[in-house]
């Protein structure tokens, strides 16, 4: 089943039924370990309506960088909290924002979660410190790369277990970090072909990672950076929607977007 939401591959894999994505799940860092303070300090918390919970990257100190299907479910508001690490603490380093602009990609497939991005406008300039800093994003001399083999680092508060229903309670209090490698779609595109729709859930538009060693993304991290040497070349998106063992997990390459995101921001993509 393919559902909203990191994870070589188990060496035969099987074709998987899948089923339309959930329309809450959102994913999880599973096998991974608490990140050091404030290393990551691009990685932003959305908390919507009060009741569900997405990553995000501060692309400018205007912006930030998310998957759609997370921008989509913004009907009342949206919290942003940036240079956090303890979300369930009120630490010093904190800023909260609220969001005055919410531009979700035109070509967005809630079926699909094909061109599954989106640009949240702070409702104030984020402030940069040790704590909060802007993430470089993918160049454009970059943007048609695979990063097939290449090891990749993903982050986030999601679950880092499978839980049935889970809520904004059940996501990890502490930063989350884990290390995939990214791997060919087609290997990508065999695990999540549905036999019956014949819908394409991965395109030349992702990123695929392995699920090896039970390493990858579940609820909670959706939206969340892909970053390759601290650059950010993807975001969460989607995966197995009980995030099995062994199971890939499936990023919104941004490299295919960097036009959209210069349009829509003021980031200046190089």
């Amino acid at each position: 089943m393919f559902s909203a939401i990191l994870s070589t591959l188990i060496s035969c894999v099987l074709a998987a039924n899948i089923n339309p994505a959930e329309r809450y799940s959102k994913y999880r860092i599973t096998g991974g370990n608490e990140a050091v303070p404030h290393a990551y300090p691009y990685q932003v918390a959305i908390i919507i309506d009060s009741t569900q919970f997405c990553g995000g990257s501060l692309i400018s100190s205007n912006y930030v960088l998310t998957a759609a299907h997370c921008a989509t479910e913004i009907y009342v508001k949206a919290e942003i909290i940036l240079g956090a690490h303890n979300v369930s603490d009120k630490e010093s380093t904190q800023v909260h924002r609220t969001v005055s602009k919410i531009i979700i990609h035109k070509n967005f497939n809630y079926t699909s979660y094909q061109n599954d991005i989106a640009l949240l406008r702070l409702s104030k300039p984020a402030p940069i410190n040790a704590a909060i800093k802007i993430v470089q994003l993918i160049s454009k001399k970059d943007a048609t790369k695979t990063f097939v083999a290449q090891t990749v680092t993903s982050t986030g508060w999601g679950l880092t277990q499978d839980i049935s229903n889970p809520s904004i309670k059940n996501m990890s209090n502490v930063l989350m970090v884990v290390n995939v490698s990214v791997i060919e779609l087609k290997i990508c595109k065999i695990y999540y072909k549905d036999q019956y729709t014949h819908i394409d859930y991965v395109t030349g538009k992702n990123i695929c990672t392995s699920g090896w060693k039970k390493r990858g993304t579940c609820s909670g991290d959706s939206g969340g950076p892909l970053v390759l040497d601290g650059v950010q070349i993807g975001i969460v998106s989607a995966g197995a929607e009980k995030c099995e063992i062994g199971a890939p997990s499936v990023f919104t390459h941004i490299g295919k977007y960097l036009s959209w995101i210069q349009k829509h921001s003021d980031v200046i993509i190089i």
